[in-house]
């Protein structure tokens, strides 16, 4: 039987990341203070693999603190008591400087840290001492003003591999014959992983999809909708997960000409599993799969109004659109073709994904690139 906390599976079974624990390593070994942003969508493992990356320090010539963002007061003297107890911030500094080696201050969950970002950033690493890498976990891109700190860089974290996918089932205990269908169905996101063998587990009677969905829709979709506390931004969330992507007319069509389509699109890409593309913005795969999903079952009218309306729209857009563009309408349109051949056919779920695009890559203060530690 699967755990009935699906979280702390997740949490205990650590499976992949080998690029990214690597990457880290080289980070905390190179000369100089540095700051890493780790960033993504709600659970897709940030704090698993912050939690690896500690315990494997740990276990070296690494001196580790964490900070738990979401019980620590956002103040000065809540940092200072979270790391020690320390009375001010130079006497925190002082003790790092006498650490024989290399020290990590992991904090997760800084989404709950808001209010202390510019501390963070203006006064605590301009302290640090050359041996001492600051990482930071969380939904939230950072924001501009890290992009100027000295050894700052940005760690994206998306969906597992296949590979780390199947690796993740099988320790669960779903059967080797299920394994592939899960992953492909769960898009590799690992909280979704584990909910889907807890809902096999759990109601073996039902089809292997419909087990898996009554576990991974509802409860994936309250996580990500933590985020998006404004009803008008649910709704125009829940219609563009409709779409493959979402545009200004695209969000007129769905909601009415009464919604300002320019804010929304605004307070959207505000949304840490939102990003942007050269022709719309995007919903991350594993959200979009799962907002729709519960659109799909709790509200079909809802759901085939806005489909409906999307359909209407783009084939209107398509008879005056350039030769060149008409591929892109093409794709909008099959992507409404709710069949899962079809869908899997032109949208494998294996495929790369906003996330996807960016895995692997370092985002520096000076620019993008693959980031190659000293």
């Amino acid at each position: 039987m699967v755990d009935a906390d699906p979280t702390r599976q997740l949490g205990r079974r650590f499976v992949g990341r080998s690029f990214e624990l690597d990457a880290l390593n080289q980070v905390i070994e190179s000369p100089g203070t540095a700051v890493v942003v780790i960033h993504g969508i709600a659970g897709v493992g940030k704090s698993a693999l912050l939690r690896e990356l500690s315990t494997r320090l740990a276990r070296g010539d690494t001196s580790v603190t964490s900070v738990d963002c979401r019980v620590v007061a956002p103040t000065e003297l809540g940092f200072l008591r979270a790391v020690g107890d320390f009375s001010d911030i130079h006497s925190f500094v002082r003790h790092l400087r006498s650490l024989p080696k290399y020290h990590l201050i992991a904090m997760d969950q800084v989404e709950n840290y808001r209010l202390m970002d510019t501390w963070l950033r203006q006064t605590l690493v301009p302290l640090l001492p050359s041996n001492t890498t600051l990482v930071l976990a969380g939904r939230e891109r950072p924001v501009a003003g890290w992009f100027s700190v000295p050894g700052f860089c940005t760690m994206p974290v998306g969906s597992l591999p296949a590979e780390d996918a199947h690796a993740l089932l099988k320790g669960l205990g779903v059967r080797p014959r299920a394994v592939v269908r899960l992953a492909r169905l769960t898009r590799g996101h690992p909280l979704a992983l584990v909910l889907a063998a807890a809902g096999v587990s759990e109601r073996p009677e039902l089809s292997l999809e419909d087990a898996a969905l009554t576990r991974v829709v509802d409860a994936l979709t309250r996580v990500f909708l933590q985020d998006v506390q404004d009803p008008v931004v649910r709704d125009a969330l829940e219609a563009g997960s409709v779409a493959r992507r979402i545009t200004g007319p695209l969000l007129v069509a769905m909601l009415g000409e009464g919604v300002s389509a320019d804010e929304l699109l605004s307070r959207m890409l505000e949304l840490p599993f939102v990003d942007v593309c050269l022709d719309g913005l995007v919903v991350h795969e594993a959200v979009r799969d799962a907002i729709a999903g519960l659109l799909r079952g709790t509200q079909p009218d809802r759901y085939r109004h806005y489909r409906r309306a999307a359909w209407r729209l783009l084939q209107g857009e398509s008879r005056d659109a350039p030769a060149a563009e008409l591929w892109r309408f093409t794709a909008d349109m099959l992507y409404l073709i709710d069949n899962p051949v079809v869908r899997e056919a032109f949208f494998p779920s294996g495929g790369p994904t906003v996330d996807g695009r960016a895995r692997n890559k370092f985002r520096t203060g000076d620019h993008d690139s693959d980031r190659q530690p000293a």
